[in-house]
């Protein structure tokens, strides 16, 4: 089939690679030439594809995209997507007159997934191609690494598909061969050798065949071409086609292959019915949302999210609403906002958030309102901490009250059934009401294990404390908690242990409460010591819990992904904040200025005069009598005392 024939079929938007990368390619095949199959509904998807592809390569990438009837409009808008990158062409192919009606079975949802057939025909001219589902997003990796695979003597190369045993089973019904026979392998992602495919004429044995299979197949075009192309396929390594569908059934197989593409993926595909732009709980959605809010489509996609707050307002004002408590004073604003954000985008509820303020600015408000204005589904209340009345049992003056500020919300939200209390260092990645909906069987609070094996052992040892909660998270129930009289256990456990505590307000919570505490789900409090705890504790079920259903992740340990750039999940966190790199360094900035120096112990005399304070600022600590420093210690910064010395701050009543 000659397609280039047709003499509608080719519209070409060129922009040319400069000198310095035609140079640097030396060979014009050597840079990538990708090719997409899109119509007028998948158009804003591709374009995302493209964004991430364009913004992660210093290459000179053409563009082809097999097209059914894709508006003028809506091709205006994928240029305009990619107009900030000169390193790229787009070239539009018209097949509509393909009759890839004949190739629809029953099993078939859509008949354009046979486009990629056509993908080296189209483009005969060429050396290589590279077919790429729509369904793609390159998070960290290089097209040009993977354009440039060796295939060797094969016609395609492919990733296989080693993890889906329901795959294999069809497989053997469909052509009667054991698995052994045969590699699987996935179709979203296939290098071509179009010279091979050509000479060998593979495009009328593609056709024959699935005209022959087209009510048996039950994977569309991959089901045809791993029987076409049996002996002919290179396997290319697993992280150029990470599928988020397959990722647990990778993390049991084979641990190490999971945790060298997890942490830093080279791109995702989102390859089963589940796509990340109509469900916030597909594995690493974040990644796409990102890119999709950079495109010309991002109002197009967003309205898509089952979540979106204008499609569902109606119903959010009927339905009950969560009310969900923070604490924060001016230094980790730029983290509640973010958390706040996160929250939003995931729920489906309306949610009354109350801030526990111990000392934002006004101009701090201002721009947390800037950053959630696009959200409708919520309410936002301060709560000034500052008043003493308000303190209760928790007004001690040596006591960094921001630490244990929950424990006061019971009290003043008083006419709240249930409330859920957050740090501010989570960031939601799945809808908050599956906490709220939690039926804590007549406990006054719901919190979820520590995953931490060195806490937990060290309170087991210190307290006597069997189960150990991590305080990140907490669902209270606000009647049973007043009438229990917890406040006043917790302030005079608080006070007891004052700083000898480790965890502070969380130990402080684990021995007054003791038993009266109900396990909540361990994804409902990912914490990052989560990815480090004893494999032991690794069971099916909590692999499900950390790595493919978790609600809420919490950057719970002593490294904050905010406070340093070499953390390892500083990604994560980012792409929550939706902050780029230059945004980021400002951030970390303004952070490490917040905590230039911070007063983390003072003992006064008759409680206004100061006797003894101890600051730190950065590696120094310095030792003051009377308001007057007699002396300084240089040592490393504890990063164990970040959320102590923030909490500290109200002793000061001011930062310097």
């Amino acid at each position: 089939m000659n397609l280039t024939n047709n003499p509608t079929d080719v519209i070409t938007e060129q922009q040319s690679p400069s000198f310095a990368q035609t140079l640097a390619l030396q060979d014009w095949y050597d840079h990538p030439i990708v090719v997409l199959a899109s119509d007028e509904y998948y158009a804003k998807f591709t374009a995302a594809t493209m964004l991430s592809i364009a913004r992660n390569t210093d290459a000179f990438v053409e563009f082809h995209i097999l097209e059914s009837k894709i508006a003028d409009e809506t091709k205006a808008k994928i240029r305009q997507t990619l107009s900030a990158h000169s390193n790229c062409s787009i070239t539009y192919h018209d097949v509509s007159f393909l009759n890839l009606l004949q190739f629809k079975g029953k099993y078939c949802h859509s008949e354009f997934v046979f486009l990629r057939y056509y993908a080296p025909v189209v483009l005969k001219d060429k050396k290589r191609v590279l077919y790429i589902d729509s369904d793609i997003v390159f998070a960290y990796g290089d097209i040009a690494e993977l354009y440039n695979q060796d295939i060797a003597d094969k016609t395609i190369g492919a990733v296989e598909e080693d993890y889906a045993e329901i795959y294999y089973a069809h497989f053997k019904k469909l052509c009667g061969k054991e698995r052994e026979e045969y590699k699987l392998w996935n179709s979203g992602v296939i290098l071509f050798n179009v010279d091979r495919f050509i000479r060998n004429n593979y495009i009328e044995l593609l056709e024959a065949k699935t005209l022959q299979l087209k009510d048996q197949i039950r994977f569309n075009d991959q089901d045809v071409m791993m029987i076409v192309f049996k002996d002919d396929c290179a396997l290319l390594d697993y992280k150029f086609n990470f599928q988020s569908c397959n990722m647990k059934l990778l993390y049991i197989k084979d641990p190490s292959k999971f945790a060298q593409i997890a942490p830093k993926p080279f791109l995702i595909h989102y390859a089963s019915d589940q796509k990340p732009w109509n469900s916030a709980q597909v594995p690493y959605a974040s990644f796409f949302l990102k890119t999709a809010a950079d495109t010309a489509f991002s109002d197009e996609i967003r309205l898509l999210k089952p979540a979106t707050r204008q499609m569902y307002i109606s119903k959010l004002e009927r339905s009950t609403k969560i009310p969900v408590v923070f604490a924060c004073d001016e230094a980790r604003a730029p983290l509640l906002a973010t958390a706040l954000f996160s929250i939003l985008e995931n729920v489906g509820r309306f949610i009354e958030f109350f801030i526990l303020d111990d000392g934002l600015s006004t101009s701090s408000k201002k721009v947390i309102d800037d950053v959630i204005k696009e959200f409708n589904s919520y309410s936002l209340t301060y709560i000034d901490l500052t008043s003493r009345a308000r303190r209760g049992f928790f007004d001690i003056d040596d006591l960094p009250l921001l630490n244990y500020a929950h424990f006061l919300a019971p009290r003043l939200l008083g006419d709240k059934n249930k409330i859920l209390c957050f740090d501010v260092s989570i960031i939601a990645r799945g809808d908050v009401a599956q906490i709220y909906e939690t039926d804590l069987c007549g406990y006054p609070l719901g919190a979820a294990p520590d995953f931490s094996e060195k806490s937990r052992d060290r309170a087991k040892i210190k307290y006597g404390i069997e189960r150990y909660f991590s305080a990140g998270v907490l669902l209270i129930d606000v009647k049973k908690f007043i009438e229990g009289d917890y406040e006043e256990k917790l302030a005079k456990s608080a006070s007891t242990l004052g700083y000898s505590a480790d965890r502070g307000a969380q130990d402080a919570l684990n021995i007054a409460l003791a038993n009266n505490i109900k396990a909540l789900e361990r994804r409902f409090n990912i914490q990052e010591d989560a990815y480090r705890a004893n494999k032991t504790f690794f069971t099916e079920n909590v692999i499900n819990d950390i790595v493919f259903n978790p609600v809420i992740a919490n950057f719970s340990s002593e490294r904050k992904p905010w406070s340093e750039v070499e953390y390892e999940n500083l990604s994560l966190w980012a792409v929550a904040a939706r902050i780029g790199n230059r945004d980021l360094a400002a951030l970390l900035e303004c952070y490490n200025a917040n905590r230039q120096r911070k007063t983390v112990r003072e003992i006064k005399l008759f409680g206004a005069i100061s006797l003894m304070r101890v600051s730190r600022r950065r590696d120094e600590t310095f030792y003051a009598f009377f308001g007057v420093t007699l002396f300084r210690k240089i040592e490393p910064f504890a990063r164990g005392d970040v959320d102590f010395i923030y909490g500290a701050n109200r002793i000061l009543g001011s930062r310097r």
